[in-house]
């Protein structure tokens, strides 16, 4: 005999990024079910989630809007739901890379009037 049982508490499914920036990633999910909130834990390394050591909210809605990233680097998220019954659900995971800084601000003004950087330096001596 084979007994199939669903979780009374689904996991969110489609975990995304919808939108990035060098600072910042916009992560969206399907909430199937009954909840009452989502559970998001993220950090720049890899984690086991719930054990309350990394970057965790609170979410009323299927998206967030996660700041103040660092550029460049690989990031970790976790969601699960807590649903309207007290159950919580399993979790989803999702890495993503937050875009890289770019290496100069725009527009890029140079005049060569000065010394160093943005300026001549002549090695011939003269």
């Amino acid at each position: 005999d084979i007994t199939i049982d669903y979780s009374p508490c689904p996991r969110p499914v489609n975990l995304t990024v919808v939108s990035s920036s060098s600072t910042s990633a916009t992560l969206t999910w399907d909430g199937n079910g009954s909840f009452s909130s989502f559970v998001l834990e993220y950090d720049s390394v890899d984690f086991t989630p719930g054990t309350g050591l990394h970057n965790y909210t609170s979410v009323y809605d299927t998206s967030y809007a996660l700041t103040g990233l660092d550029s460049g680097v690989v990031y970790h998220a976790y969601v699960r739901a807590d649903c309207s019954d007290g159950d919580t659900g399993l979790y989803s995971h999702l890495a993503f890379t937050t875009l890289a800084a770019s290496p100069a601000g725009l527009p890029f003004i140079c005049d060569f009037e000065e010394d160093g950087v943005n300026g001549w330096d002549l090695i011939n001596g003269s």
